[in-house]
């Protein structure tokens, strides 16, 4: 049965409205709807449309903090952009429930977040999202805001919409309305999938130089959830499609390919280790972290029972100590810019030797890898999230690790 746009009109809104009112009115999901039909969606877009217009604010009106003007009607469900189009779409469809209510406020509409897992990682994600998870697509978990403090974790759509789409060429007609660039996370329907993206402008992927800066345009994630309908969001955490972060490796030089996380790391972050600042590499061996300190000019010390390569020992401002990282005692090395680990032990003791240095107040900075064992170790994963100023990340280049770091 269609609905009466009038009667929701006199309902939810007494009276003609004034100005003021309707600009500032905001569509809002009380409850989920996965069910609603097309009709329901024109007649609430169509009144939203002709009230805005009869009060001459549809130029100049906004819509979830988006600007309508300048925007171009792509289709029926076109309100005045194809953001605007898309966030109503959300609102009525929305993931899963029925219809159940709607009205007008004055606050945002909530937001869908959408959380794509790292390759294996999935039940990692689960577990930190828990009972706020919508769906899953694939390694995409979808919930409801806010945002949550995720570690395991490659890329956050931190503003996901659900966008309906008639055919190919509208969904990527539809994507580029709302900005240039696109990453596609396809888990399903690869082929129709792929016919959009091919519509889409390409994006870049190509592996970096380490030391080069990030990109800095705004890259958009979408992925189809079924043959008419897309999720996708302008607003995402990282700036590589899907989190993957590539460099261009030397193969020659560093003696492991673990010298990739601190490259990511100093990367996706921004800081690093300037000319001349102390380091300690505990747990060095075989010295690929110590070589790319040393490359950033910084003065090294290494520590590790088992010797480190020759050729990692034998360069400048490079220093080794032939003991064992947890038996050395911040007192016996001074000031410290930077902590660095990649020790391998259990997350606990990893742990303590984090809070012994902590305690000793001596060091600037810290970043470790934390390397779990058999089963992922949640409570101490989230003892370490627990201390103050600190953050704790999956790298695209951990494996089952996490990296914590402070930074001041």
């Amino acid at each position: 049965m269609r609905s009466d746009p009038s009667r929701l009109h006199r309902k939810l809104l007494p009276g003609p409205g004034t100005a003021d009112e309707v600009q500032r009115a905001r569509l809002v999901l009380v409850r989920r709807c996965r069910d609603g039909s097309s009709a329901l969606l024109c007649d609430v877009i169509g009144w939203f449309d002709r009230e805005a217009r009869t009060l001459r604010l549809l130029p100049r009106a906004t819509f979830g903090g988006r600007s309508w003007a300048g925007r171009q009607e792509a289709d029926r469900f076109a309100l005045a952009s194809s953001l605007a189009r898309a966030r109503i779409a959300v609102l009525i469809f929305g993931i899963d429930s029925q219809f159940v209510d709607m009205r007008f406020d004055t606050g945002s509409p909530p937001n869908l977040v959408a959380y794509l897992a790292p390759e294996g990682f999935v039940p990692e994600l689960r577990q930190e999202i828990g009972d706020k998870i919508a769906h899953v697509y694939g390694r995409l978990i979808v919930a409801y805001a806010p945002v949550l403090a995720a570690a395991w974790v490659a890329n956050v759509w931190l503003d996901a919409i659900t966008i309906p789409i008639r055919s190919i060429g509208d969904g990527a007609e539809k994507l580029r309305a709302m900005q240039r660039d696109w990453a596609l996370y396809s888990f399903a329907l690869h082929r129709r999938a792929v016919l959009i993206e091919g519509r889409l402008p390409s994006v870049s992927a190509k592996p970096m130089v380490f030391g080069a800066d990030p990109p800095k345009a705004a890259l958009g994630s979408w992925t189809l959830i079924d043959a008419n309908t897309i999720l996708a969001s302008t607003n995402c955490s990282s700036a590589f499609p899907n989190g993957v972060v590539g460099f261009v490796e030397d193969r020659r030089a560093p003696p492991s390919r673990a010298c990739l996380k601190l490259w990511e790391f100093f990367t996706l972050f921004g800081r690093r280790p300037r000319p001349g600042e102390l380091c300690l590499d505990l747990g060095a061996r075989p010295g690929g972290w110590t070589w790319v300190l040393q490359q950033l000019g910084a003065h090294v010390i290494s520590v590790d029972k088992a010797p480190l390569d020759k050729r990692i020992a034998a360069l400048p401002n490079v220093e080794c100590r032939g003991e064992s990282a947890f038996a050395l005692e911040p007192n016996a090395v001074g000031q410290v810019d930077w902590l660095f680990s990649d020790v391998v032990c259990y997350p606990k003791r990893l742990l303590a030797l984090v809070e012994k240095w902590l305690a000793a107040g001596n060091v600037r900075n810290f970043v470790c890898t934390i390397k779990f064992q058999g089963s992922t170790d949640f409570e101490t994963s989230r003892r370490f999230a627990a201390i103050p100023g600190s953050r704790l990340v999956h790298l695209y280049h951990n494996k089952h690790e996490l990296t914590w770091f402070r930074i001041q």
